[in-house]
């Protein structure tokens, strides 16, 4: 949807991701911190033995994007929709 600005998407892709992780690791017993780093939790879940089942080595580039929209940062860039979607589906 053309309509959707990139910061918007980029803003929902980060919580979902964020969301997910935070699931898995309380749904596992493991305590996590108020935080948006998508790195943070993805450490988290490997100290606690976690395996994240998807590949996501780049899924904390969207940290930017959460924290940007959320506290009205300065824009972290944009998103490449097209990659993303690509990603998505080779998976």
């Amino acid at each position: 949807m053309p309509a959707v600005s990139d910061a918007i998407v980029g803003f929902h892709a980060q919580q979902a991701v964020e969301k997910a992780l935070k699931a898995v690791l309380a749904g596992a017993g493991a305590g996590f911190p108020f935080t948006h780093n998508i790195a943070v939790l993805l450490q988290l879940c490997e100290d606690a033995g976690i395996g994240v089942p998807v590949p996501l080595d780049q899924v904390d580039l969207l940290t930017p994007l959460g924290v940007a929209e959320r506290y009205g940062a300065r824009s972290p860039g944009t998103v490449d929709r097209a990659t993303a979607w690509t990603s998505r589906r080779a998976r």
